[in-house]
C-alpha cells in the first residue's frame, strides 16, 4: 500500500493547469518531456528537486515529499543514463 497522498478534485483542476503536467489522476502524476528537460537544466545549475519543481511551477505541499523525492531521483537516474 502506497502511503503517497491522494489529490483532491481541486488540486487536480490545479495540477493538470500547469504545462508540464502530461496526465493526473487521484493517485498519480506524470510529466511531459519538457518538464523533465527543464528540471534537469535547473539541477544542472544547483536547483534542488523541491526548488526545481516550485520554479516549475508546482507546489510541492501538494505534491508531497515521496513524490518529490522519488520524481527527483528519477530523473537525475534517467538524465545520467543517456
Amino acid at each position: 500500500m502506497s502511503t503517497k497522498k491522494q489529490f483532491t478534485p481541486e488540486e487536480i483542476r490545479h495540477l493538470r493547469a500547469n504545462p508540464y503536467t502530461r496526465c493526473v489522476t487521484a493517485d498519480t502524476i506524470s510529466y511531459t518531456l519538457a518538464f523533465k528537460e527543464a528540471f534537469w537544466a535547473l539541477s544542472l545549475q544547483g536547483y534542488t528537486g523541491p526548488a526545481a519543481f516550485r520554479k516549475l511551477g508546482y507546489n510541492t505541499e501538494v505534491l508531497g515529499f515521496e513524490r518529490v523525492h522519488n520524481t527527483t531521483k528519477r530523473i537525475r537516474r534517467e538524465a545520467k543514463s543517456l
